[in-house]
């Protein structure tokens, strides 16, 4: 593959945080991939290397991630506000995107909030409601998320130091697999321990902010107001976000597409790169021809 530009920057967006965000490649229509909570950019790294050799490939740290700044509102409305502030900083009248996890109800609520500027939308691995209760098999996943806030309120060094413990170890990067959010069979180890590292840096509170905002989060209403092209991606051993909820997440939405991957995990794009890259290009040409 040819090398493209990179434009790297910052911005002030809606409420005056500041975000960081990356163009890679100068030439075509402007695809947004908007990763999950507590993830990072690594996340969408063989979708940049195939997609800016013919698009404008656009990507933004969440508040509070990386190098985006911290802000009292870290939830997923006000993530697509970021993505709205940043289109008009950018001069960009409207974009195609494509979310992952917690990424999909943040482009679910941008497409709603802002329908004249979302060209179309690819849905991977995402949720409708709360699915952490799924995962624990029990509906303990508000009362879990309330325990580990207030331990962070009254003890927030010991609770940050215990986060660094927990999340960056080869018994972590092993269980996730499990658990499936990935395919240890296919996915290279390296991702994973690239994940691992930068969540060991992201503030527990951030991602408490957020976990609070997903396990509340029930879009039906929101999928049945979606007018632009949908794809939506479906992991078959995706343990994390269930492909019955990507079926739900297809029927709700009018016109709606799915592709289900037989090995995919909850990271379907790292672990069946070449797979995903071509459902992403066909779907993007089968738009312009329109």
């Amino acid at each position: 593959m040819k090398a493209v530009s990179v434009q790297k920057s910052t911005f002030k967006s809606f409420d005056n945080t500041e975000i960081y965000y990356e163009i890679h490649g100068d030439k075509g229509p402007v695809i947004t991939l908007i990763y999950g909570v507590a993830c990072q950019m690594n996340h969408w790294i063989y979708q940049v290397q195939e997609l800016s050799q013919n698009y404008r490939v656009l990507l933004f740290d969440y508040r509070g991630h990386h190098r985006s700044e911290m802000s009292d509102d870290l939830n997923m409305d006000a993530v697509a506000k970021d993505l709205n502030a940043l289109l008009e900083h950018l001069n960009f009248n409207s974009c195609h995107i494509v979310g992952h996890s917690f990424g999909v109800p943040v482009a679910v609520k941008f497409a709603v909030f802002y329908p004249d500027k979302c060209d179309s939308l690819v849905l991977i691995n995402g949720f409708v409601y709360n699915p952490l209760d799924e995962l624990f098999k029990i509906p303990v996943s508000e009362k879990l998320i309330q325990l580990i806030d207030s331990l962070e309120t009254y003890t927030p060094s010991l609770s940050q130091w215990l986060w660094k413990k927990a999340v960056n170890n080869l018994l972590t990067q092993i269980g996730a697999g499990l658990l499936g959010g990935f395919n240890l069979e296919l996915i290279p180890f390296k991702d994973i321990e690239i994940y691992t590292q930068a969540l060991e840096n992201l503030k527990l509170k951030v991602v408490l902010d957020y976990m609070k905002d997903l396990i509340n989060t029930d879009l039906r209403d929101d999928l049945k107001q979606i007018s632009a092209p949908t794809l939506v991606i479906s992991g078959l051993r995706d343990g994390i976000t269930p492909a019955h909820q990507q079926d739900l997440m297809k029927n709700l939405i009018p016109n709606a597409h799915i592709e289900k991957i037989k090995d995919g995990s909850h990271c379907t794009q790292l672990d069946k790169p070449e797979l995903v890259n071509a459902l992403l290009k066909n779907f993007f040409v089968s738009r312009h021809k329109k």
